[in-house]
């Protein structure tokens, strides 16, 4: 049970630091300008954005091995196999998309 617990309390800060970077890079997005004051807000905003996506897409990828593997956690040998490597992930989470959809069209 307290493994559970702590896999539990791990994911959720991970959703939690996701949920942070996300509205972080939207937040300097909107406060970006083209000056050159306000043009720094459009490269953090970015960055953010994709340490944001990044994490969100690496929980999907976590939670179908998870699915897939008797709740069991990926390697991190499997796990770091994706790297920062934002097409890989967008890649994989569009795989899991597309299994889930047509599981449930069945």
């Amino acid at each position: 049970m307290l493994v559970f617990e702590e896999e539990y309390r791990l994911l959720s800060q991970e959703g939690h630091l996701t949920k942070s970077s996300l509205l972080a890079g939207l937040d300097s997005i909107r406060r970006a300008n083209i000056d050159d004051q306000g043009r720094g807000f459009f490269y953090s905003g970015l960055f953010e954005l994709s340490i944001g996506f990044e994490r969100l897409m690496k929980i999907v990828v976590v939670l179908q091995h998870k699915l897939e593997n008797d709740n069991l956690n990926p390697t991190n040998k499997q796990l770091r196999a994706y790297g920062h490597n934002i097409l890989d992930l967008y890649k994989a989470s569009c795989s899991i998309a597309n299994k889930t959809l047509c599981r449930d069209e069945k």
